[in-house]
């Protein structure tokens, strides 16, 4: 019996961890959470298995706020912050997830 094809989330962390200087660590204070790193810097986490907490920071969320209220998979915090929510539920999703961490990481 073939194994199971890998779930978003695993094709996701994939994606991630293939980009130059990515890591998944856990945090020391949480040992079931872990995040992804570049440089020591947290830029993203999981929320269960379809969300993606992405630290974006407020002046590139500001700048494309239409855009990310506009679109669906995106979550908008109420009050400013550095992250938002990405829902990812297709493989276009993935892709689109990994073109907002492409240009962030730059």
């Amino acid at each position: 019996m073939a194994a199971p094809p890998p779930t978003l989330r695993e094709q996701l962390t994939a994606r991630l961890l293939a980009l130059p200087d990515v890591e998944l660590k856990t945090s020391p204070a949480h040992p079931h959470f872990a995040g992804f790193q570049r440089h020591g810097k947290e830029f993203a986490h999981f929320h269960g298995p379809g969300t993606l907490d992405l630290r974006l920071t407020k002046a590139r969320i500001r700048a494309r706020r239409s855009e990310f209220a506009a679109d669906p998979r995106v979550v908008l915090r109420r009050n400013p912050s550095d992250w938002l929510e990405i829902e990812f539920r297709h493989p276009r999703d993935i892709d689109f997830v990994v073109q907002l961490v492409d240009e962030l990481l730059g």
